[in-house]
């Protein structure tokens, strides 16, 4: 009686295990059973290659036997083909068989059904682990965590190895995870990293500006030696540079540290690690410790030759930041100039507007403040330094009533008439006239009362009070 169902094809099944749990502790699983699907996909389309082209060569080597035919098969190419087509279908049918028996999880079912379910949004107490960066919430931050950050970014800036600086990072992120594992924590890192690239372009553009002052202010022909202690500050700030540049590397390093965590708390807590929401931010501890344990394996350990890959991806994660930072400091410093630049335009607007508003005001007609008049007291008498000493303040003339300008009617009288003007002493002025002859004196005071030097009651000018003297 023959077999209703042959179950042969089942004998000997290789399933996989991608959850294997004799993993060694250095090795993550969820690396390991990804590495595990890809070789397996990359095998069987391999395998299905190699059953193309095999189906290929068997199904032309039967055309060419039926176009050979019965007497054809007879002789030696007929035969050799013949020899090559069972060996070729022996080959097909082990590898059909072979590629039947290993199953998994992707060939043994197929999804033939799914459905999806929205669950009602529900309170998160977790922090949120996004890019954008509220002002006020991070101010706080950084004020409550100022001792803290500050420790972990001194790490970065020590002189010690790398390995230890990891080393001691890790500690201190697995320390206070709820203060370094948050997205606050990597913008305050991103914060000081720019500021120390800040620092390091004005102290080159400083350093470029002085090297430039002191080549124009050397003269072609100067044979002098210059001594060594000169060449000090050049060397000294290229030093500064230096470590400025050396600070960027280590603070990105650092900021680094703390994006990889944040990614991996990610993955292990959604599986997405673009993902924006963390239920939880406390990390696996252990998975942590193991990826920086990687990162600063070497070459010397067994497993650190598997991990050069890591570590050369993660110092290239880190100069790709380098290079972002930077373009971001001159872009930065380009909009303060500009921002001082303007400024500095409004304030010079502002100050030759004052400027015209108050010429303009100095230009208007007015009595001059060095007029005199015989019924002026001394008290009542203006002082005005520039025009009694001579000098000119550029603000235009003084015109008297009777069109004349006062600085030069001064700079025209005698000694004796200017000392008196300059000591505002009526009787010492009196004095002065009365010691010149008439005809003099006459023709100074009608040129002092039309320059406003000498303001007469009643517009009147003349010497008739100094003739009736003379008279008695």
């Amino acid at each position: 009686m023959s077999r209703l169902t042959e179950y042969s094809k089942w004998d000997h099944i290789e399933c996989s295990d991608d959850d294997c749990e004799d993993l060694p502790p250095m090795i993550d699983k969820d690396s390991m059973k990804k590495y595990t699907k890809s070789k397996r996909a990359q095998r069987d389309i391999e395998e299905e290659d190699q059953i193309k082209e095999l189906r290929k060569k068997v199904d032309r080597a039967e055309t060419e036997l039926r176009q050979l035919g019965a007497v054809g098969r007879t002789h030696l190419k007929g035969q050799q083909l013949q020899r090559q087509l069972e060996e070729d279908k022996a080959k097909l049918a082990k590898l059909e068989k072979t590629a039947s028996r290993r199953l998994n999880a992707d060939k043994i079912s197929s999804e033939v059904y799914s459905k999806s379910f929205v669950s009602a949004s529900g309170t998160n107490t977790g922090p949120v682990v996004d890019d954008n960066v509220d002002t006020e919430v991070f101010t706080k931050y950084a004020t409550e965590n100022s001792d803290i950050l500050m420790q972990y970014c001194e790490i970065g800036a020590t002189k010690l190895a790398k390995k230890d600086a990891i080393k001691r990072s890790t500690a201190l992120l697995l320390e206070k995870p709820e203060v370094l594992l948050t997205s606050n924590a990597e913008t305050f890192c991103m914060f000081r990293c720019l500021e120390l690239e800040m620092d390091r372009i004005k102290l080159v553009r400083k350093d470029k500006v002085e090297t430039t002052s002191t080549t124009s202010t050397t003269t072609p022909g100067d044979q002098t030696t210059t001594p060594a202690s000169s060449s000090t500050p050049a060397s000294s700030s290229s030093k500064e540079i230096q470590e400025l540049s050396d600070s960027v590397v280590k603070m990105a390093r650092q900021t680094q540290l703390i994006q990889q965590a944040l990614t991996l708390s990610k993955m292990l807590r959604t599986g997405d690690p673009n993902a924006q929401k963390v239920e939880d931010l406390v990390a696996n501890k252990k998975a942590i410790t193991d990826m920086f344990d990687r990162l600063t394996m070497t070459h010397d350990h067994p497993d650190g030759k598997d991990h050069t890959e890591l570590l050369e991806s993660f110092e290239q994660q880190v100069d790709v930041f380098v290079e972002k930072i930077q373009k971001r400091a001159l872009e930065k410093l380009e909009e303060l100039d500009d921002e001082e630049g303007r400024e500095d335009d409004e304030a010079t607007k502002e100050k030759n507007a004052t400027s015209s508003t108050t010429t303009s005001e100095q230009q208007k007609p007015r009595q001059l403040d060095r007029a005199i008049g015989p019924d002026e007291s001394d008290d009542e008498q203006p002082t005005n330094t520039a025009t009694a000493t001579g000098t000119s303040s550029g603000v235009g003339k003084q015109i008297g009533p009777g069109g004349l300008d006062a600085q030069e009617v001064f700079d025209t009288l005698p000694t004796c008439l200017q000392d008196a003007f300059l000591a505002k002493d009526m009787e010492k002025l009196e004095k002065a006239f009365l010691s010149l002859p008439s005809d003099e004196a006459q023709r100074h005071l009608k040129r002092c009362v039309d320059g406003g030097l000498w303001v007469v009651p009643g517009g009147g000018g003349t010497m008739a009070g100094r003739d009736s003297d003379d008279e008695d």
